[in-house]
């Protein structure tokens, strides 16, 4: 998951404190509910203001839905670090395991089941629809109690090797809210971020990668 948190300091003025922990996930199966302690939820507990965006939520494997956590491990993801979150962030196979269905990938079914699941939660969810099918992509943002708050689309971009596009907007939601952006603010310069990097790729060996930096 990656995190971003804030902290009120106590020495009378009020100080922003940012942290971005990336956690890869060895192998498939191998996260277990007690990782999540050692991935930091007993300390974001800690932090008297934490604003937290998990990208990466349930992890795939291959094409398998959850490959990378045990039945226990994503229990504990809901109920112990998801509360903690200001929006989750998950993709298509993520959300199905969320959700317990798989989430429909036209717009307003995508938004509606994207409501769905953040009323559940209890949270604000960023529904990411990279991995489906088709050439025409939607993203869903919706708050805690349901509302709609924005859609995006993008047309899926042939040649470029798009692995990590979904961690990218994750990412860079979070270090928008990190700069004080609304969660509407945020996804929107965050979208239109990975669009770029998208539209104007770089060439890292025999392939083209999304440009991260301008």
């Amino acid at each position: 998951p990656t995190f971003v948190a804030n902290r009120r300091l106590t020495s009378g003025l009020t100080a922003n404190l940012r942290l971005l922990l990336n956690c890869g996930f060895p192998s498939a199966g191998s996260v277990r509910r007690e990782s999540f302690h050692e991935l930091g939820v007993r300390d974001c507990r800690l932090w008297d203001d934490c604003t937290i965006s998990c990208a990466g939520l349930c992890g795939t494997s291959g094409s398998e839905p959850g490959g990378l956590l045990q039945s226990d491990a994503v229990e504990a993801l809901v109920r112990e670090l998801i509360p903690l979150a200001a929006v989750v962030t998950p993709n298509l196979d993520e959300a199905e395991i969320l959700l317990g269905r798989r989430p429909r990938e036209t717009g307003a079914g995508q938004a509606l089941d994207g409501a769905e699941l953040a009323r559940k939660l209890g949270v604000a969810v960023l529904l990411k629809g990279g991995h489906a099918k088709g050439d025409r992509l939607r993203d869903a943002l919706v708050e805690s109690g349901g509302r709609i708050l924005a859609a995006a689309e993008a047309t899926r971009v042939p040649g470029v090797d798009t692995h990590g596009s979904g961690c990218t907007l994750s990412a860079a939601v979070a270090a928008r809210l990190a700069r004080g952006d609304d969660l509407a603010a945020a996804f929107s310069a965050a979208h239109a971020y990975l669009q770029a990097g998208l539209a104007d790729p770089l060439r890292a060996g025999p392939g083209l990668q999304i440009r991260h930096l301008g």
